[in-house]
């Protein structure tokens, strides 16, 4: 994602939430920019960084996001 947020690429960023009984509640943010990092991060080990990102509309997909529930509830209209 570094090299992304210098540059000034969006990429795609999903999260989802699992319960163990197997709801879950995904999200896909379809078109994300990364503001360029304020700091140098540098070290022998593992890098941390945090992004406060931006989401815009995607063309291709026609939308900013896409939000998938997975439950056991056939209908939500009734």
């Amino acid at each position: 994602m570094l090299p992304q947020a210098i540059d000034g690429t969006p990429c795609e960023i999903a999260v989802t939430y699992a319960h163990p009984n197997g709801e879950s509640l995904a999200w896909t943010i379809h078109r994300v920019f990364l503001p360029r990092p304020r700091a140098e991060i540098s070290g022998p080990g593992g890098v941390q960084a945090t992004f406060d990102w931006r989401a815009a509309h995607d063309p291709v997909a026609g939308r900013m996001a896409t939000v998938v529930l997975s439950n056991d509830v056939p209908d939500y209209d009734a």
